[in-house]
């Protein structure tokens, strides 16, 4: 690496849970950046009162900088930005990208790392199943081991009631009337996940067909593929990608885009589907619902929203932020 300066960057949530080789082993995941000749000496600190991380490392031949940070959010998925600037000599450099995804998923592997990471720091590390259906489970026995029990069965009984309707509705729904739909995700809309991943399983609670059958999480598929499929709905979770479909010559013959059914999930405080797959996913289910079966999902929208808020983090929503996140199922207050 001569003097010069070179940058990448990753869009992805809960970067934590794609990299966590630092908790673990290179079997959890790791984005390494470094020198590949051997390494003299190296020093690490934050840019003055930031949270600019700065890594400089000394070789036999020279020196770099190696800089992380990650962008204040607006409205978007979070980002990683990572930046080598070369300092003085030539250093080369090598570059390991290996996520690891199925954030949620009680897996061997995370149930490897939950132990691993006990074991270093002396603490008990709690882990929980992410699952929709694990959901009021969860709030009940996280509350008892905060000593808020009825804290958690108020929360739980919430899901447990939310999901329940769900089912019960969704039943009522002829399967050959339940909607064939794409997922979404990125600037270009072209990953997506597959049938049984934790980041479709509100879509598939509410019957919705995932065109995108192949086997696996998520995957990035090409243009053709879902033009192929022809999705009925896509459900999007980048504002980026909703702005600009349906100028896009790419898309604009996929039969959702024709017929103006391209829905930008919510984004506030996390996106209502995945990115993470987290507690707003409950209130996503009413979304989603209303978008798929508006008949069996009636009701306002944007109480139940204010509603959510208000039990799950103690704010209602103003007139105004209920407008954006329900902005493409309701129209706008006049």
């Amino acid at each position: 690496m001569k003097p010069a300066i070179f940058s990448a960057w990753q869009s992805w949530a809960l970067l934590s849970a794609c990299f966590a080789a630092l908790l673990g082993g290179q079997e959890h995941g790791r984005w390494l950046i470094s020198p590949s000749a051997k390494i003299a000496k190296s020093s690490r600190r934050y840019r003055d009162e930031t949270l600019v991380l700065e890594t400089d490392f000394e070789t036999d031949a020279g020196a770099v900088r190696l800089i992380d940070f990650m962008p204040p959010r607006d409205g978007g998925a979070p980002q990683l930005v990572r930046i080598v600037e070369g300092l003085r000599g030539e250093v080369p450099m090598m570059m390991e990208l290996a996520p690891r995804f199925d954030y949620g998923s009680l897996t061997a592997t995370y149930r490897s790392l939950a132990d691993r990471t006990q074991q270093q720091i002396g603490v008990p590390y709690l882990l929980f199943d992410g699952s929709l259906s694990a959901i009021p489970a969860v709030y009940a026995r996280v509350g008892e081991l905060l000593g808020a029990g009825d804290r958690g069965r108020e929360l739980g009984r919430y899901a447990e009631r939310l999901l329940a309707e769900t089912d019960r509705r969704v039943a009522r729904v002829p399967t050959a009337q339940r909607p064939r739909v794409y997922y979404a995700r990125g600037p270009k809309g072209l990953e997506t996940a597959a049938r049984g991943s934790i980041n479709v399983e509100s879509l598939e609670r509410l019957g919705a067909r995932n065109v995108a059958g192949m086997p696996g999480g998520l995957a990035v598929v090409s243009p053709e593929q879902v033009l192929g499929w022809d999705p009925e709905i896509v459900i999007a979770i980048d504002p980026t990608f909703v702005a600009s479909v349906r100028a896009d010559p790419l898309w604009k013959n996929v039969r959702a885009v024709r017929d103006g059914r391209v829905y930008l999930v919510p984004q506030a405080p996390f996106p209502w589907v995945d990115f993470p797959p987290s507690v707003n996913r409950l209130i996503g289910l009413k979304w989603l619902g209303r978008i798929f079966y508006p008949e069996q999902f009636p009701e306002d929208l944007r109480q139940e929203t204010r509603a959510f808020y208000t039990l799950f983090y103690h704010q209602a929503p103003t007139e105004a932020q209920l407008d954006t996140l329900l902005a493409g199922v309701e129209r706008p207050r006049p």
